[in-house]
């Protein structure tokens, strides 16, 4: 400390005794601040740069520790991204097996209709066939004895009964029978 203030103080010495630079109050208050910051500076530089060597080492572990957890997230960000597109990849092949699956389902479903109704359609269609024929013969049968109990009724009511309605739609009757009989002669 003395080595560096002995220049300062021998080359003022110099000044002065030569007239160069006058010894008055502001000379001296400066040369009091500059004793007084050099002193300063040399005691307090130690605590100051111990403090801001703290500091700068509390920041440098701050800031490895943040860029270290910046890292991992973007780590974790791209794997998530990876993961997803897999995912999306994996729901496009899901997509297109789904199709190729109900392809194959419809396919087999028509196919299997068409054999069950070439199998089943041909049984159908002659039982409907029969019935049909069973419920003409049934029809005409029951046509038949109504057909027949109307002409015994008027019969018995025109003749037996001599019901005059009757006895009358009887003889217009036999009259038109006459007249298609003459009429395609």
């Amino acid at each position: 400390m003395l080595n560096n203030l002995l220049p300062l103080i021998l080359s003022t010495t110099v000044l002065i005794k030569h007239h160069i630079i006058l010894l008055n109050e502001e000379t001296l208050i400066l040369l009091c601040f500059i004793t007084f910051f050099s002193l300063s500076t040399k005691n307090l530089s130690g605590f100051i740069n111990d403090h801001l060597e703290g500091k700068i080492s509390t920041v440098k572990s701050n800031l490895e520790r943040s860029l270290k957890t910046s890292l991992s997230n973007l780590q974790n960000l791209l794997d998530m991204q990876k993961r997803f597109w897999g995912l999306l990849q994996n729901f496009k092949q899901l997509g297109y097996n789904c199709l190729k699956f109900t392809g194959l389902i419809t396919d087999a479903i028509v196919a299997n209709s068409v054999q069950s109704l070439s199998e089943l359609f041909p049984q159908k269609l002659q039982f409907t066939a029969r019935l049909e024929n069973q419920t003409a013969k049934l029809l005409s049968k029951l046509i038949i004895l109504k057909l027949k109990k109307i002409v015994e009724l008027k019969g018995f009511y025109s003749s037996v009964m001599s019901n005059p309605h009757f006895v009358c739609s009887n003889k217009i009757v036999v009259r038109e029978c006459i007249q298609k009989i003459s009429s395609t002669k």
